[in-house]
């Protein structure tokens, strides 16, 4: 089962790293079934520096993957992203069609509004940059206090932690809620967290 994270630059590195983790620890439990594979995709297929300074290593860039992805997930960098060139969005439009769900972590949501890909879509962002999101798209029905929001084949979770709720909420679908739950353990999380985001942002 092939999953595709698309990283700008400036990303969170958890964000990266937590999906990939949970992925991985999912697969070293799974006694059946497809595994996950995850690929690293960067608009150029160079190296990144995450918001913190770490460098990241891409598997491939956009114009080296031709082939559909079951999971498409857009990484969001730190604040509120610009728009994406114009290859980058007809790369995440093909792909989204192509695939069986796709969405985004944090500010990733803005690149795929950019991209038409939430329009009519109920989807999530970090709380701090919800209402502008809402405000820019307003064809997106934005729910500012979810921590992961799932419409149709659309999946976003909100800042940076949650793309762990994002990826643990992908087993439990793929795989069952026990191995989710396995996973959860593992990794030392919540399955499935208490409150909203209300709880983290300043009021």
């Amino acid at each position: 089962m092939l999953v595709t994270i698309f990283a700008p630059g400036k990303v969170h590195l958890l964000e990266i790293a937590g999906i990939r983790d949970a992925l991985f620890e999912a697969n070293c439990k799974m006694a059946s079934g497809d595994p996950y594979r995850v690929q690293l995709v960067t608009e150029g297929g160079l190296a990144a520096e995450s918001a913190s300074g770490v460098k990241y290593l891409p598997d491939a860039g956009i114009c080296d993957v031709l082939q559909p992805s079951d999971t498409l997930i857009v990484a969001g960098p730190y604040g509120v992203p610009p728009s994406p060139s114009e290859t980058a969005t007809e790369w995440l439009q093909k792909q989204a069609v192509s695939s069986r769900r796709y969405g985004s972590t944090c500010t990733g949501a803005f690149l795929l509004a950019h991209a038409g890909l939430l329009d009519g879509r109920s989807a999530t962002t970090h709380w701090e940059y919800a209402s502008q999101l809402a405000a820019e798209f307003p064809d997106v029905r934005v729910e500012p206090d979810r921590i992961f929001v799932r419409d149709g084949p659309v999946i976003c979770s909100a800042g940076v932690t949650a793309a762990i709720d994002l990826a643990l909420a992908l087993i439990e679908e793929d795989h069952g809620r026990a191995l989710a739950l396995w996973v959860a353990r593992r990794l030392v999380v919540f399955l499935k967290r208490p409150g909203g985001q209300s709880q983290f942002s300043a009021a």
